[in-house]
């Protein structure tokens, strides 16, 4: 319905109704929905631009093999702060059935910011893993040579 709404197939074209499908079904874990959802905060479409969205979107997808998403993880991620860990540490990540594993990153590992969700905790997309997690923020150092 999201795809039919965007382009006005047999319904008045809405981006704002396509959004509304498109997020329900990126909500619900489909990988079509959260490449849309990608897709319109990468592009600020119906939405304001947000390259942590967007980049948090395409790494569910493409968790879920979603060949676009793995495409476009990168180029949604390398619009956001870099960061490489200053150690060997174990970082937190969910999985969309919301079970919370460790997982070993290396030192030297790049990372990229989505938030400062919690006091001495920041949320990170691990590209090497293409997953979102939680890292404690005194184990990354600023990457100063950009992109």
């Amino acid at each position: 319905m999201g795809m039919m709404y965007f382009q006005g197939l047999g319904v008045p074209k809405s981006v704002s109704e396509s959004l509304k499908w498109f997020s329900n079904a990126a909500d619900g874990g489909d990988p079509d929905g959260q490449n849309a959802m990608c897709d319109a905060y990468g592009l600020g479409r119906g939405v304001k631009q947000d390259f942590a969205q967007a980049t948090y979107w395409c790494a569910l997808a493409a968790q879920q093999g979603h060949k676009a998403a793995k495409e476009n993880v990168m180029r949604a991620a390398n619009q956001l702060p870099k960061y490489t860990t200053n150690a060997s540490l174990v970082g937190l990540w969910k999985r969309l059935d919301d079970s919370i594993p460790y997982d070993l990153l290396s030192g030297g590992e790049q990372v990229f910011l989505l938030s400062e969700d919690q006091d001495g905790w920041v949320r990170v997309f691990y590209p090497k893993r293409l997953r979102i997690g939680l890292v404690e923020t005194a184990n990354l150092v600023f990457d100063h040579q950009g992109n």
